[in-house]
């Protein structure tokens, strides 16, 4: 997957890094990710910065998930 469609569709649009990493089994990191506000996450029920966008080593990471 190249861009975050996929997990807006089936999450909406809030989910946190550590959501991504458990549900997709991928190890991103900060860096790999782009912020858009600090939320809370639907999926773990806990206030965290909301992944906006992923930058080129996030989309790598995703790719073949």
């Amino acid at each position: 997957m190249i861009s975050l469609e996929p997990v807006r569709k089936r999450f909406g649009d809030y989910i946190c890094r550590r959501c991504l990493n458990e549900k997709y089994n991928v190890n991103l990191e900060s860096r790999d990710c782009k912020y858009g506000y600090y939320a809370v996450c639907p999926v773990c029920h806990q206030e965290r910065h909301i992944v906006a966008a992923l930058n080129t080593s996030g989309k790598m990471k995703m790719l073949l998930k």
